[in-house]
């Protein structure tokens, strides 16, 4: 039975870059254990989210990683939906993110309501 009122939210980049696929990989084991879930990928062509991509399921919206009124949008995205239990799991590796050194990502945790747990990969 999926959890509609627990949707978990992943952020990082598209396969077939390895933090993408460990981004997916995590997505579909949580969904698995009856989750709901979203990925919100980051790009940096301007292209959107895609659905069901690998057996992934991505949000219909991303991250252009260098705009920065993306990441306050999806802040707002996720957080206008916010019930007790709901978390985003965001993925770092340097170069993912735009700004001087990734700092973008800091308008997009600042503007969350939710818990975020970060993984730090190097």
């Amino acid at each position: 039975m999926k959890r509609k009122d627990t949707k978990i939210y992943f952020v990082g980049s598209k396969p077939p870059c390895g933090i993408g696929t460990f981004t997916g990989n995590l997505e579909r084991a949580v969904r698995s254990a009856g989750q709901e879930t979203e990925i919100i990928p980051v790009i940096s062509n301007g292209n959107d989210g895609d659905g069901n991509v690998n057996g992934y399921v991505y949000s219909k919206f991303g991250i252009d990683k260098d705009d920065v009124r993306d990441y306050r949008g999806i802040a707002s995205y996720i957080s206008g939906e916010v019930s007790d239990g709901r978390a985003v799991s965001l993925q770092f590796e340097h170069g993912i993110y735009g700004g001087n050194g990734g700092e973008h990502v800091l308008e997009l945790v600042m503007g969350l309501r939710v818990p975020v747990v970060t993984s730090l990969h190097t």
